[in-house]
């Protein structure tokens, strides 16, 4: 008696007989192109030796899958086993595997149904295999409606329903009604004649017709003028790009080693970002997010990066408004380096999905022109969203289960199976971030995504769920904190547990100043509704190559960084090279030193000197909203700071300082502009030793006529 494929046997269900470990290669080369899971299961059934392509074909034609089993059809079938199997599979997904039909590289020709209607045109189908590539067109036999796919959840697929105007895809909430649950659908093929014809894939406009224009969530122009933009290859071909592309493998990829500069000067000169690193922007409701987006945008206006903003999250509200501050004025075509998508106020959450999937399409047609592309996602609500309602439109009792007990490895992390599978959903999209090797044109995608949490998330011993009059034990504080506590002299450890309790202090006062009116009256700020948990914006920090972190904005004098929290790891091959003159990671530790030596450090003369001069390269850090600084500007700024010492004198204020710096620069923009303009050329250029005495000369020229 032989074993079944399953693990279990049946004396008239048995395998075919005198079957051999063997077969031919072409014989597993046609198997090989069926479903990852039959496959599987179709190898560990024993073969007849040197059978051939027929047998091997009559033999897959003769089985099923039922779950995770490959049985002969004669199993489920009829018979005393038939019942036996259906009592022990009861629940489990049958699959005729016959009904699939593949060319190698895609599954075409597969057949589903609608289980689902959503409002805004999603979709909820059974029946499609997860072979099927996302992005394929469906289509409704009798019916004009089309679909793309969007998504697999086993045994559930998820699609968005689109139709055409003036040639231009849009989604189709007006045609719902249409569709019904039991409609049936079908992969839709290139050549319809051919069975082997691969899906026919969804494509939005070209890149280059999209140019300072705004569009909508499938690319479509949002103005006449911008439909008459669109070339004729697309209106009658379809030549676009691809809505949904699969990440570039790592041998197309090439290191990271020229700058993008988002003209922040706390981000360019601490936490730089390399043209094609993948960084997240997060912050409270707020504090400005958008606009350090916007500014990176038009800080590109004098490079040759091509720029794509997503208003998806709480921008979407002033799309008009973003429009007008990025240049991008349709009619007058001012900005033909940035496209803008946006979505209507009331969009879905599938909506914003699929205008996030957009963009990124967008800047992947330029990046495969050779192309250096900036991507803004404002915000990734859409994705996080998207994630969470696949789990509530198709329940898994496996992948929804948070607990120890359901744990599997994922980049060499143990996490819960909800964690891997939407790590796995959320990195499938943010790993086609990349910079191209040259073979494939040098092109890169730089993608800075924003992300809100809650107020307060982030504050130094916030617990949402403590008392408010609540007293802390710094001591035992202490001892749960920090390495090795017990050891240590009862005098180290007072001092320990004192410096904690004085930073809570100052921390609290600090946070009654600068957040007590978003705590208490800004609770209607429109960001607050796509706010994100903690740990979600933690598990986007271990997804994405950094994280930018804004603490507050304050009008009058602008962004407040958390240089703790922010870190790039791309690090210095993504650093404008004059930045390595002022030894800018020397500089990020003296800022975050100085802010530990407010608890822990050294009393006297030393503490004061170092504070001193942090707080004042800490005022020329802060910018407002649309003060876009080159590099020449943050660099001969932060220069004048740190390669003097009158920061240090007792006479001479934060306030001081910021004005030496800035006279600093006004001069050597009258003076030596063709240093300026050589620094702001190329990023990734030296500075010679003689471009630098000249600005060390304007430094020494300004400070005899300010100190």
């Amino acid at each position: 008696m032989r074993p079944l494929l399953c693990g279990f046997q049946s004396s008239s269900a048995r395998t075919p007989a005198r079957r051999s470990t063997t077969t031919t290669t072409k014989g597993i080369a046609m198997m090989r192109r069926a479903s990852t899971r039959a496959w599987r299961n179709a190898c560990c059934a024993p073969r007849r030796k040197n059978r051939g392509y027929d047998d091997a074909l009559s033999y897959y034609s003769s089985i099923r899958v039922v779950g995770k089993c490959v049985l002969p059809k004669a199993f489920v079938q009829g018979g005393k086993d038939a019942a036996d199997a259906a009592d022990a599979f009861e629940g489990q997904e049958s699959i005729d595997v016959t009904r699939e039909e593949t060319d190698g590289e895609t599954s075409v020709g597969q057949t589903g149904a609608v289980t689902s209607v959503q409002p805004g045109g999603l979709l909820v189908l059974e029946g499609l295999r997860s072979s099927v590539q996302l992005g394929s067109m469906l289509r409704f036999p009798g019916l004009q409606a089309k679909a793309v796919l969007l998504a697999h959840r086993e045994p559930k697929s998820f699609a968005m329903l689109a139709t055409k105007l003036g040639g231009v895809h849009v989604p189709d909430s007006d045609n719902v009604a249409e569709i019904k649950v039991g409609d049936a659908l079908e992969v839709e093929k290139v050549d319809e004649e051919n069975k082997k014809s691969k899906a026919k894939t969804f494509q939005i406009p070209p890149e280059k017709d999209l140019r300072g224009r705004i569009v909508s969530a499938l690319g479509a122009p949002t103005s006449p003028s911008g439909f008459r933009a669109i070339s004729e290859a697309y209106l009658h071909e379809g030549s676009g790009e691809d809505l949904i592309a699969d990440q570039p493998p790592v041998d197309a990829r090439k290191p990271i080693t020229t700058p993008l500069i988002t003209g922040a000067s706390a981000v360019d000169v601490l936490t730089p970002i390399g043209r094609g690193q993948c960084l997240l922007v997060s912050g409270e409701p707020n504090t400005g997010i958008s606009e350090f987006l916007q500014m990176s945008v038009n800080a590109q206006k004098k490079s040759n990066v091509r720029c794509v903003y997503a208003a998806v999250g709480a921008s979407k509200d002033k799309s008009q408004e973003i429009a007008k501050a990025l240049d991008v004025l349709e009619e007058n075509n001012t900005n033909t380096s940035t496209t803008i998508v946006t979505v209507s106020k009331d969009a879905t959450i599938a909506e914003r999905y699929i205008a996030t999937l957009t963009a990124f399409a967008i800047a992947e047609g330029a990046r495969n022109s050779g192309i250096d592309a900036l991507l803004c996602i404002d915000d990734f609500s859409g994705m996080t969203g998207f994630a969470r309602e696949m789990a509530e439109l198709a329940p898994d009792a496996k992948l929804d289960d948070e607990s120890d007990e359901n744990k599997e490895e994922i980049e060499g992390m143990l996490v819960s199976a909800a964690m891997a599978e939407r790590r796995r959903f959320l990195g499938s999209t943010l790993q086609r971030v990349a910079r191209l090797n040259d073979k494939l044109g040098g092109g890169s995608i730089t993608l800075l995504g924003a992300m809100t949490h809650p107020i307060g998330a982030y504050d130094k011993d916030y617990d949402s769920n403590s008392n408010e009059g609540e007293s802390i034990d710094y001591m035992q504080k202490a001892k749960e904190t920090v390495a090795n506590f017990e050891n240590m002299p009862e005098s180290l450890q007072k001092k320990l547990a004192d410096g904690l309790k004085k930073k809570a202090e100052a921390a609290s006062q600090a946070l009654s100043v600068t957040n007590y009116a978003k705590r208490n009256n800004q609770t209607n700020v429109p960001e607050n509704a796509y706010t994100q948990p903690r740990p979600l914006v933690e598990e986007f920090m271990s997804i994405t190559d950094g994280q930018v972190f804004i603490k507050d904005l304050d009008p009058k004098t602008g962004w407040l960084w958390d240089q703790k929290m922010s870190v790039s790891r791309i690090g210095a091959p993504g650093q404008a090279q004059a930045f390595k003159k002022i030894n800018a990671l020397e500089l990020r530790l003296q800022l975050m030193q100085s802010d530990d030596m407010s608890a822990y450090g050294k009393t006297g003369e030393e503490k004061r000197k170092l504070n001193a001069k942090s707080d004042a390269v800490g005022l020329f850090m802060k910018q407002k909203p649309g003060e876009v600084r080159s590099i020449a500007e943050s660099f001969i700024g932060v220069y004048a700071m740190t390669k003097t010492s009158f920061a240090e004198r007792e006479d001479v204020s934060g306030e001081k300082m910021l004005e030496f710096a800035n006279a600093c620069i006004a001069q050597a923009k009258s003076t030596i502009a063709d240093v300026i303009e050589s620094m702001d050329a190329s990023a990734s250029g030296d500075l010679s030793a003689e471009d630098e005495g000249k600005i060390a000369t304007v430094v020494k020229d300004v400070s005899v006529k300010m100190f």
